[in-house]
């Protein structure tokens, strides 16, 4: 089995009562695993226009495909031992219990590229079967098989990527070549296109999608349909994405105000209501990076952004106020560019190939990898679902390029997803 050993234990500190913002609430569904078709439909199909129904799939022109075929059937012994043995650590005995719910997702999934998701039943998450090419894989948690049920079509000049995983009941959401966003059925297997465009940060809350498009924050109904712009920067002419998150009946922003000359926006807290309405800048001694890092525990705002010293130094890193915008906090931990995610009372930091694990408010511990363990630092998320850590790296010496892979957060254990 492929491993890596983790230097020191991520702890998780047990909270009850946590608000998952930017995160709908899953529920278990049993799931027929019959072989069967993908048919693409597109619900913005005009039903007065003969063209619309000359092709039932997508703009790649995929060929018909079988699904729910389970991938371990054409792998190695060794590479079956790492998806039937996911319980299991290097000495036989069992992965210790994380003491957290099988559906509880991160907070910070959406932020971090919600490349994974799933719930008591099914994990979904990303792999890479070849270079330039994406898959959804679906295991069941039971009997710890492994299914793909989404797999894209490369094309040029495209990104060949699929990110931003939703599961609400049977539907699973995704975004395609950060171009267009598509539901996959579960049931029947269908996919259908439901918003086009550079659609980011995409978020299923109280039966509505909210996502941020351009300088935008928008939202639509479940079908992509009734659009409607909450929020629109009137800063250079609209350019700049803006980090969101949702709890209650909040959405917390950045505005973008400030371009540094490498084309990094910075911007100023925000909050508003689910409609848009009530814009309320927060009197926050701190400008946020527009990194997509936004996340909140219905009670703090975290971010990475910068802020100054008394001496007139800066300190740019991760950072957090109360959703009020009172309270700034300083993590110290001098990394503008960290990943944050938040569960159970702990908000977890991934900062040069290293965890941190930020305990409260005064303290932080380390717990990265051995030193003497080649890391990526080029990390693109840290997602949590249930009991597991998923992150992805960029690291150009794997075939796939893209390496997608599952840590245990109290364990020494670390499982490869991509098959090579």
């Amino acid at each position: 089995m492929k491993s890596r050993r983790i230097s020191a234990l991520l702890a998780v500190v047990l909270a009850s009562g946590i608000v998952f913002s930017a995160c709908g609430k899953s529920t278990g569904n049993s799931r027929s695993k019959k072989k069967t078709t993908e048919v693409i439909t597109s619900e913005e199909e005009d039903e007065e226009d003969d063209d619309s129904s000359e092709t039932p799939v997508s703009e790649n022109a995929e060929p018909t495909k079988e699904y729910f075929d389970p991938i371990d059937q054409h792998l190695s012994d060794i590479q079956k031992q790492m998806v039937t043995s996911p319980s299991k650590l290097d000495n036989g005995t069992d992965v210790p219990d994380c003491g957290r719910a099988p559906g509880q997702l991160g907070a910070g999934n959406v932020n971090n590229g919600g490349f994974a998701t799933g719930n008591e039943d099914y994990q979904f998450y990303v792999v890479h079967p070849q270079k330039h090419f994406a898959a959804i894989a679906m295991e069941d948690c039971k009997n710890l098989e492994e299914y793909y049920v989404y797999e894209i079509t490369p094309q040029q000049d495209a990104d060949n990527s699929i990110d931003s995983l939703i599961l609400s009941g049977d539907q699973l959401y995704f975004r395609e070549n950060c171009s267009v966003v598509k539901r996959l059925d579960l049931n029947d297997h269908s996919v259908t296109k439901i918003l086009e465009g550079e659609v980011r940060l995409l978020t299923l809350y109280q039966d509505m999608l909210y996502y941020a498009e351009g300088g935008s924050i928008k939202r639509s109904d479940l079908d992509g349909k009734n659009e409607e712009v909450l929020f629109e920067s009137q800063t250079f002419g609209g350019a700049g994405n803006v980090p969101f998150c949702i709890s209650g009946t909040m959405i917390y922003f950045s505005e973008p105000v400030k371009m540094t000359e490498e084309g990094i926006f910075y911007g100023k807290l925000c909050s508003m209501e689910l409609d848009g309405s009530h814009k309320t800048e927060l009197a926050v001694n701190a400008k946020v990076r527009h990194n997509d890092a936004l996340i909140t525990d219905g009670e703090r705002l975290y971010f990475d952004g910068r802020t100054p010293f008394e001496d007139g130094t800066e300190y740019a890193g991760p950072l957090s106020v109360r959703t009020d915008g009172s309270d700034l906090f300083i993590y110290h931990i001098p990394d503008e560019d960290a990943i944050l995610n938040y569960m159970d009372g702990t908000l977890y930091c991934f900062s040069d190939g290293r965890f941190s694990i930020l305990d409260g408010l005064n303290h932080y511990q380390i717990a990265g990898v051995d030193e003497d363990a080649p890391v990526s630092t080029s990390a693109y998320g840290a997602v949590i679902v249930g009991k597991w850590f998923y992150i992805m790296t960029y690291n150009p010496s794997f075939q796939t390029g893209y390496v997608t892979e599952r840590h245990h957060p109290e364990a020494e254990y670390v499982i490869t997803l991509d098959r090579y």
